[in-house]
């Protein structure tokens, strides 16, 4: 009785519900990416690629430089063309926003041979202001294919590369470095700050702290006279505690 009170609206739920369930048995493949964990090559792998982001937006944004020049030539050279192998009345280079789609495609090299034909049509029977090309084309199209193919796709392995290089080929890259002395840092940390269960630190073992450690983390007493230099030092360093008079972990590390 109370199923049959119930109208259509309210039971959608029920077509719902199965569809959501399958999505989420889909989404437990991602339990494969927990594999990077127990594979340093990927995790070396995936680190380059998150160092290497801001000169590939570089790289990424000469690519987009590129397609902007040859979408506005596209405008002035091929407008009109609205008939062809591959050129129809959505597909053309009639305004930028159609060219840069165009250039897109070319730049995957999807038909982009069939593309220049279209664009290269001189014939004597040819249809102006629909089907008529233009000698350049040909010109056009290769240098187009040659830059984004060749020179572009290159320079964003180049860029992976090097930063593969600097941070784990090199015997004294940065990323080795650093691993080095976060663990001085966190046999530091845990030596001073186990009495808090390593959360926190009493920021009056700061200097102690920092006379622990070699250079670059520590101070050596070789290079500070007394402790009202190291006090100096932390001023300098900006370290803030709380209201407590307690300093945290990651404050400490990035200072």
């Amino acid at each position: 009785i109370t199923m049959s009170n119930l109208n259509a609206s309210q039971l959608t739920f029920l077509r719902v519900g199965p569809q959501l369930v399958r999505v989420l048995r889909v989404m437990r493949v991602s339990r494969l990416l927990r594999l990077i964990n127990k594979h340093p090559g990927l995790q070396a792998l995936i680190k380059t690629i998150m160092f290497s982001l801001p000169s590939l937006l570089n790289v990424f944004s000469l690519l987009m430089l590129i397609f902007f020049i040859f979408s506005i030539l596209g405008c002035f050279i091929f407008e009109g063309i609205n008939s062809g192998y591959i050129i129809d009345d959505f597909k053309n280079f009639n305004d930028f926003g159609n060219a840069m789609l165009m250039c897109i495609r070319i730049a995957t090299g999807e038909d982009w041979p069939y593309i220049m034909y279209d664009c290269n049509n001189t014939d004597s029977d040819c249809i102006p202001g629909k089907t008529c090309g233009s000698p350049y084309a040909t010109i056009y199209f290769v240098s187009f294919q040659v830059i984004c193919t060749f020179v572009m796709l290159n320079l964003f392995i180049l860029v992976i590369l090097q930063q593969f290089d600097q941070y784990y080929l090199a015997e004294d890259n940065i990323i080795s470095k650093f691993e080095k002395d976060l663990l001085v840092f966190k046999s530091a940390w845990t030596e001073f700050a186990q009495s808090n269960r390593c959360v926190k630190m009493k920021d009056s073992k700061l200097v102690a702290f920092f006379k622990s450690m070699d250079k670059p983390l520590g101070m050596e007493e070789d290079d500070i006279k007394n402790d009202n230099d190291i006090n100096k030092n932390i001023v300098q360093m900006d370290i803030r505690a709380d209201g407590e008079g307690y300093v945290y972990f990651n404050e400490l590390l990035y200072k």
